[in-house]
């Protein structure tokens, strides 16, 4: 009996202690005896037929990525058999979708699957953002409002566009793409730029130089002719930013323009052309500064060696339209002679007197009130020359000279790493050794290419407009024009004028971001190659500056649009077309400088644009007069330009491009213009 419960409680006991062994060994296996996990990464999104590449990474039994694993996984992906390599752990798998999908992977002897989605965006929609901004900068002609609808729907795109996608693909807007660009240094030295140009020029204003200036410049005027002339070199002296070039010129010289019977039109054609031929062609404008950040940000894309400032620097042998046109303007004044209905205006002028033309108030309401306000001075008694002169040297000066001594500097290292034996880093060593750079001779203006194409442009920026507001600031209290708080706060005025410039800096910056990841570039390059030879596109690119400025009345919308876009494609074209890297060079420099070119023409026939509405209220001229008389100039240049640049396509050199639409201005001039004295 005793030997039965001995038994029994011994298999109690046993089933007990199994029992007890079983729950540990529970616990203990899935640690010792797990089966492989894995982790896979894969993009959210695919654009046309790109290849969608997913990395598979190994676990561990720690669940840490098991980098010592060499070797073939089978799995079944969407039900077929494949056999990865895995190399250190990771293996890639890469496909290609023809719309959105789901791709399931489960390892072969294993039941557990992975789902991987990947959504599959058609490449056409790569250039909704851009065509959209477009859009509806032509029918609300508003360009701020434009272009952050076109990234915010752009990010939409990329997340999928769905109503539960609204509120984080606005703030993907700021965080991802708005943030993104700021960090930029090129980005943040363009802004910082203009905001201290807006300052000074604020102060020069202000403090009365600028209007001592041109008191000072305009005494020279004493007849009609010299009248019109001094107004050309005041245009062109005021280079910086054309807003301020026409209220200043247009406003101060009116009354000595009346005196000797120079017609309102005419004064208004010649502030507006100049200013904006001035502000395309200048080296430190707002223009030309913000023209060649977009193309540092094409051309980093591209991945080109080239400098900014060395690129705008050889596209201007093809901005023909603003030279033609201030070439056109001299030869009016000297020749003394006008055609169509400016010389009816002329002669209006001389017979009659001048009257006033009670120009429309309504059309004031489309022009930045803030500007017009900082160039009134503070006194009425004017001011010293001086003080705007001397900041407006500073700023050419110090601009110059940063170029020299950064150029200087690169140089120095790139000879150093080519083995040229220089021993110093001062100007005089590295402008020796440039003659043998690169292991040929060159010449002084080559020389001076070079110097300056390897200069960093946006350190010449920041000093170069930080030298010239301290100046100004620094004149404005020596000489006791205004006091320390008062001078601070025109300062600040100034910093604001140029805030609405820089917002659309902004989201241009941050629509190029968005059509560089939905690839917009690549899908009109393959479109485009084919149908228009890479010859045309300098043409094509004009046209559509034109369009766009002309129906919006804005040379930054159309900046902001086009160059992200034309840049990158007109270089792939050429290139895929089969163009040797000079022509490729050629065409890429030709677009950009007719980007703006056109730009120019578009707001110089646009009756909504803000530079011909500036010209018609600073020179108290009527609106559609002034577009009536200036649009016959503009329609011939403009036709001069596309003329010479066929013959451009022959590869003749650019000076005699440039003689040739010289004569034919000349001969227009002669034959066509009616004389006026």
């Amino acid at each position: 009996m005793r030997d039965y419960y001995f038994n029994k409680n011994l298999i109690i006991m046993r089933g007990v202690l199994f029992l007890i062994v079983s729950f540990l060994s529970s616990l203990i296996t899935p640690q010792l005896y797990a089966k492989t996990d894995y982790k896979f990464s894969a993009p959210n999104y695919i654009i046309g037929d790109e290849f969608a590449e997913i990395q598979i990474v190994r676990l561990n039994n720690k669940g840490t990525p098991d980098s010592t694993y060499n070797g073939k996984t089978g799995f079944y992906i969407n039900q077929d058999l494949k056999v990865l390599e895995f190399i250190q752990g990771k293996a890639l798998y890469t496909t290609t979708l023809l719309k959105s999908s789901e791709i399931t992977f489960k390892p072969q002897n294993q039941t557990t699957l992975y789902n991987i989605k990947i959504r599959h965006l058609p490449d056409w929609l790569s250039i909704i953002p851009p065509l959209l901004a477009i859009a509806l900068s032509l029918i609300f002609h508003e360009v701020i409002t434009s272009l952050f609808l076109s990234v915010f729907v752009g990010v939409l795109l990329l997340i999928g566009f769905e109503f539960s996608n609204v509120i984080p693909a606005f703030l993907r807007v700021i965080d991802s793409y708005i943030l993104e660009v700021l960090r930029d240094s090129k980005h943040l030295s363009l802004i910082s730029f203009a905001f201290m140009v807006g300052g000074m020029i604020a102060l020069i204003a202000k403090n009365g130089g600028l209007t001592g200036l041109v008191n000072k410049i305009s005494a020279i005027a004493h007849s009609s002719r010299s009248a019109q002339l001094t107004t050309l070199f005041l245009s062109l002296s005021i280079f910086f930013d054309n807003y301020v070039n026409i209220l200043i010129v247009g406003n101060t010289m009116r009354p000595i323009t009346d005196k000797y019977k120079v017609s309102r039109e005419k004064l208004a054609f010649i502030v507006s052309t100049t200013a904006a031929s001035a502000a395309s062609l200048g080296f430190f404008t707002t223009w030309t500064g913000a023209e060649m950040v977009y193309v540092h940000d094409a051309t980093s894309y591209l991945r080109l060696g080239n400098s900014a400032f060395s690129i705008f620097f050889k596209s201007l042998q093809y901005a023909y339209y603003p030279i033609f046109m201030l070439i056109l303007t001299f030869a009016l004044i000297v020749s003394r002679k006008d055609f169509n209905k400016m010389a009816d205006a002329e002669v209006n002028a001389r017979s009659a007197g001048i009257k006033n033309e009670q120009n429309d108030k309504s059309i004031e309401k489309n022009i930045e009130r803030d500007i017009v306000e900082i160039l009134h001075p503070e006194s009425q008694n004017g001011g010293k020359w001086i003080n705007a002169a001397f900041p407006l040297i500073v700023l050419f000066i110090t601009a110059i000279a940063g170029l020299i001594v950064t150029g200087t500097e690169n140089l120095y290292q790139k000879m150093l790493g080519k083995g040229i034996p220089i021993t110093s880093q001062n100007l005089s060593s590295v402008w020796k050794f440039l003659y043998d750079f690169d292991n040929k001779n060159i010449s002084f203006f080559q020389k001076l290419g070079e110097l300056f194409g390897n200069g960093d442009f946006y350190i010449a920026l920041l000093w170069s407009s930080f030298s010239s507001l301290l100046t100004a600031f620094l004149l404005t209290l020596l000489h006791k024009n205004l006091t320390l708080k008062r001078t601070t706060e025109i300062m600040i005025h100034g910093f604001r004028v140029m805030l609405s410039a820089i917002i659309i800096l902004i989201f241009s910056w941050s629509l190029a971001e968005i059509t560089e990841d939905l690839h917009a570039t690549e899908y009109l390059s393959s479109v485009i190659t084919g149908y228009i030879k890479p010859s045309l596109l300098p043409i094509v690119s004009f046209l559509l500056a034109a369009t766009f400025a002309f129906s919006t009345g804005s040379v930054w919308g159309a900046m902001a649009i086009l160059y992200p876009l034309l840049v990158p494609v007109s270089w792939m074209i050429s290139a895929s077309s089969g163009l040797s890297i000079s022509d490729t060079e050629s065409i890429t420099y030709n677009v950009i400088a007719t980007i703006l070119s056109g730009s120019v023409f578009g707001i110089h026939c646009s009756p909504v644009s803000d530079s011909t509405i500036m010209s018609s209220i600073a020179s108290d001229c009527n609106h559609i007069q002034h577009i009536k008389t200036q649009l016959p100039y503009a329609a011939t240049i403009a036709l001069i330009s596309v003329l010479v640049f066929f013959f451009s396509l022959i590869n003749f050199h650019w000076i005699f491009n440039l003689g040739l639409g010289t004569i034919l201005i000349i001969l227009i001039v002669k034959f066509s213009g009616k004389r006026v004295e």
